[in-house]
């Protein structure tokens, strides 16, 4: 766990150190999206250093489209406290 060195109370950790577990419900929400929406998905797990990998947010009964660079909102429980995390899709 590190601190943010542009000083603005992010706080960095590893992923495994979240606690979260296979199949956890997690909302997600693009940064950029004006109508502030929230999709549920799944979480499936992470490849270290890289991915988080969930599975599709699904939008009137299709699976969204992401844009590549697109950022986004990750809130989950992992049991023992809430978590935002932020994170770009690339």
């Amino acid at each position: 766990m590190t601190d943010s060195p542009s000083g603005n109370n992010e706080l960095h950790m590893d992923f495994e150190a979240l606690g979260l577990f296979p199949g956890a419900t997690m909302q997600i929400q693009a940064v950029d999206d004006d109508l502030q929406s929230h999709h549920w998905v799944k979480f499936i797990g992470f490849i270290k250093n890289s991915s988080i990998l969930a599975t599709l947010p699904i939008e009137g009964g299709k699976g969204m489209w992401i844009q590549k660079g697109q950022t986004f909102i990750l809130r989950g429980f992992n049991g023992l406290s809430p978590l935002n995390i932020d994170f770009r899709h690339s």
